[in-house]
């Protein structure tokens, strides 16, 4: 259903202080088509994962919320032109309230990918040009390489998929990423939580034409958070050199080292599908509707 008005919500960060703030920057459409049809051809505002790169923003759309939770799941990427849309009229598409010229107008500055892997859909990143998706799935039990999928931003097509595997000693303690954020075309950042160690380890992955190298970059001490819930969002501040990890109403700011620097809570009670950084500008989405929050945390 559409919503009429943007959204605030305040924050207290972890001396009790309300010093963190997230208002409205985007309302995503319900829906890009206008008849039901399948999972391939419908292309539905269920946002598991999203990034920022200046004025383009990318989503991944799935058609329903538990499509990300099976194997090889698939979906689309949604490209919005930020600067080119408008901030609300979005969450009208597709429903009576615009008129066909109105939409058709809108959607000149969005681009569709085809029917793709998706995997959970929340190790998103981009560059300028290109858009980077671990397709990875949520719940393997299975020994797999990590699997990253380069998409042009001209076409939204598929141009390389490559597979690589992190392992932290046995092959059996492989690291397999839910979470990743891409710094430029040829590093990305990804985020494991081990189990057996209670803690969260940031991996740096660095590629070099087809070839990878992976160092361990931080480690948290600890698992942050006690009542099991999954990690929503993941990204790096280059500005800020910290990174942010997001589990619904909670946001952890962690240094470059791995220490807790600070942490926000929001009384929203609404889950997070993905963190998103640009600049010195961090970007939060949420869902019950797919919406995109501006915030004050970096400064």
């Amino acid at each position: 259903m559409p919503r009429f008005t943007p959204h605030t919500y305040v924050g207290t960060d972890k001396h009790g202080k309300k010093t963190a703030k997230l208002t409205t920057k985007f309302y995503e459409p319900n829906s890009f088509s206008l008849l039901e049809g399948s999972q391939e051809t419908n292309v539905r505002g269920n946002v598991q994962g999203f990034d920022v790169y200046g004025q383009d923003m990318v989503t991944t759309n799935f058609y329903g919320g538990p499509e990300s939770s099976m194997d090889g799941s698939r979906g689309h990427m949604a490209l919005y032109q930020l600067n080119q849309v408008p901030k609300y009229a979005l969450q009208y598409i597709s429903t009576k309230t615009l008129n066909f010229q109105l939409w058709k107008n809108y959607v000149k500055s969005i681009k569709i990918s085809p029917y793709i892997k998706l995997g959970h859909g929340q190790s998103v990143g981009s560059t300028s040009r290109y858009i980077y998706e671990l397709a990875n799935w949520n719940y393997t039990k299975k020994l797999r390489s990590n699997e990253l999928l380069q998409i042009d931003k001209k076409d939204m097509q598929v141009k390389r998929i490559w597979t690589f595997a992190v392992s932290n000693g046995k092959r059996e303690n492989n690291c397999y990423f839910l979470n990743a954020d891409v710094i430029d075309d040829n590093i990305m950042l990804a985020l494991f939580h081990s189990k057996f160690n209670h803690r969260f380890e940031i991996w740096k992955i660095t590629r070099t034409g087809n070839s990878f190298k992976v160092k361990e970059a931080a480690t948290t001490d600890g698992d942050l958070i006690s009542n099991s819930s999954q990690v929503q969002g993941f990204t790096y501040s280059v500005a800020h050199k910290c990174y942010y990890i997001a589990f619904n109403d909670y946001l952890f700011k962690i240094d470059a080292k791995g220490n807790l620097a600070n942490y926000y809570h929001f009384n929203a009670k609404r889950e997070v599908e993905g963190l998103a950084s640009y600049k010195s500008k961090i970007y939060i989405a949420m869902n019950k509707r797919a919406e995109v929050f501006d915030s004050n945390m970096a400064k």
